[in-house]
C-alpha cells in the first residue's frame, strides 16, 4: 500500500473506468448512426437555402463552404441536393 491507496481500490477504479468507457463508446456509436439517419432525412425533406461562406484554414488561406441556412447541412457537390 503506497500513499494510503490499496491495490484493490485501484483495480476497482480501473475496472469502473473501463466499463464507463465501453458504455460511452456504445452511446457515441448509437448517436452517430442516429445523426446519419437524421441528416439523410434532412437532405431530402428540408427546403434548402444554400449559403456560401468562407472559413480561415491558415493565416493567408481560406476555404469556401456551402451550407443550408435552415438545417446547416453542408452542401456536397456529388449529392442530389440542389
Amino acid at each position: 500500500m503506497e500513499n494510503g491507496v490499496s491495490t484493490n481500490f485501484l483495480i476497482e477504479l480501473k475496472q469502473q473506468c473501463e466499463r464507463e468507457i465501453h458504455t460511452l463508446t456504445n452511446i457515441i456509436e448509437t448517436k452517430k448512426e442516429m445523426l446519419e439517419k437524421i441528416e439523410n432525412d434532412l437532405l431530402t425533406k428540408c427546403n434548402h437555402e444554400w449559403i456560401i461562406d468562407y472559413i480561415d484554414v491558415e493565416i493567408e488561406k481560406t476555404d469556401t463552404i456551402k451550407y443550408c441556412k435552415h438545417c446547416e447541412l453542408t452542401y456536397i457537390t456529388n449529392s442530389s441536393a440542389t
